[in-house]
């Protein structure tokens, strides 16, 4: 079953590449969601099955995965079928050479980034005390504000690497906030600017390309094994535990690489429950993106994602299991909301986003490299990160802190060098209709006399 997977994939994304994906950015998603449907779809089932014995929190779960497989293929072949009839028929080859200047955008640019900063610290030394004292996040009413606020400096980060260059300011920017990423323990910060950036190195085009490429698939599996560690021995807010890596073994390092995969037990869980033993979500999950942007210091009694709770609660009908944190794939939500015509509808529709998104960066980066990083930007984030979270409403929060900022300023960058552009045409239209005026008026006078 997991061979006939593999291969429908592959099938599938090799046919599209070859026939109907004629451009970068959609060629980029389409890789990226590949990748992220091999990895929970296929390799996931394998390896609970092939190391713990199909086992999470007590139950045997074998009876679920082959529906969890199919459903994990045909979620593929919707999106990858909606990508190719929806995508661009022609790449974009018009664009700016070399560096842009942005030195108007920097004001924006500086303030994002000091925002963003000053958030990190705040969540890093509010959050640390927290953790130190044995307390919940949720008790400091503002540290879920300046934890989103934080993400400002990913979109803003990648803005000004590709616009301005990767100069000594702009590493030191990034290995603060890496720092952060690490020492907190937010291993989803990390994928968020480093995934798009090594994307955005393996595909940039350049003379010593294959000696660059081959660096950066040794730096991609050098974040794997940094992430697989931080399973390990991560506490959040408060460094890493390290005397956990003292007796790991072969098999502790494993689950570190696959621990995100138990997702498959989420997307179980809600197969088995929503229609059956407890009414379909409907709209709630869509509601919540509003009202998740209600402060808790306002309303603390707000009770969101009742629907993943419900499904973590089932895995094993305990406090445990709903504690346990496990998610779903961004499809289970979907299924949770509507049943299986929910998944198809809004697959569909997330396909559709993706569309929308890329042809934005398609008609407003300026430059080969804000085109490219805004490509690899969109299928990091759509292409895995809401691929491993099913929440509408968390994800929509990531869309406008992280990911926003980058299309913000390239649409203000875009706007204010075609108003510049303009300006300058009719500064030379308008020298033109005088020096006509003047002609015109010189061979009146000689005609004169």
């Amino acid at each position: 079953m997991l061979i006939s997977a593999l291969i429908v994939i592959l099938l599938a994304y090799f046919v599209a590449g070859k026939f109907y994906l004629h451009a970068l950015p959609e060629k980029l998603f389409v890789l990226v969601f590949s990748i992220s449907t091999i990895y929970y779809g296929v390799l996931g089932p394998w390896y609970w099955t092939e190391f713990k014995n199909s086992t999470f929190l007590g139950i045997d779960w074998s009876g679920q995965f082959p529906t969890v497989i199919y459903s994990f293929v045909l979620v593929f072949l919707i999106v990858v079928a909606t990508i190719s009839i929806l995508g661009g028929r022609s790449e974009r080859d018009c664009f700016l050479e070399g560096e842009s200047d942005v030195g108007r955008l920097m004001p924006r640019v500086k303030l994002l980034l000091w925002i963003g900063f000053l958030s990190c610290a705040y969540v890093y030394i509010v959050g640390g005390a927290l953790a130190e004292s044995e307390m919940l996040v949720t008790s400091d009413p503002f540290l879920n504000i300046f934890f989103q606020f934080s993400d400002l400096s990913i979109g803003t980060l990648l803005f000004l690497g590709v616009s301005k260059g990767f100069d000594k300011k702009w590493i030191a920017l990034a290995s603060v906030f890496v720092a952060y990423a690490v020492i907190s323990g937010f291993r989803s910060k990390l994928a968020l600017l480093l995934g798009p950036l090594l994307l955005y190195l393996f595909f940039l085009p350049r003379k010593n390309q294959l000696l660059m490429r081959g660096g950066m698939f040794i730096f991609g599996l050098i974040i794997v094994i940094l992430f697989s560690v931080m399973t390990i021995v991560r506490v959040k807010f408060s460094g890493f535990d390290l005397d956990a890596l003292v007796g790991a073994d072969m098999d502790e390092y494993l689950y570190g690489l696959f621990a995100e995969t138990n997702l498959i037990f989420g997307l179980s869980s809600a197969l088995a429950i929503f229609g059956e033993k407890i009414p379909f979500a409907g709209l709630t999950p869509f509601t919540e993106v509003i009202t998740q942007f209600v402060p808790r210091f306002v309303d603390p009694d707000k009770d969101l994602y009742l629907h993943l709770k419900q499904a973590a609660w089932w895995l094993a009908n305990s406090q445990e299991a709903q504690d346990s944190g496990t998610a779903m794939p961004f499809y289970g939500e979907y299924y949770a909301a509507f049943g299986w015509l929910g998944v198809v509808f809004f697959v569909m529709l997330y396909a559709a986003v993706v569309i929308y998104l890329i042809r934005f960066i398609r008609r407003h980066a300026l430059t080969k490299n804000q085109y490219l990083m805004g490509a690899a930007l969109i299928a990091v984030f759509l292409g895995y990160y809401y691929f491993s979270r099913g929440s509408v409403a968390q994800i929509f929060k990531g869309m406008i802190f992280a990911c926003g900022p980058y299309f913000y300023l390239t649409y203000i960058h875009s706007k204010l060098e075609r108003s510049s552009n303009q300006l300058k045409t009719m500064r030379a239209q308008t020298g033109r209709y005088r020096l006509k005026k003047l002609r015109d008026r010189d061979h009146a006078f000689t005609k004169r006399f």
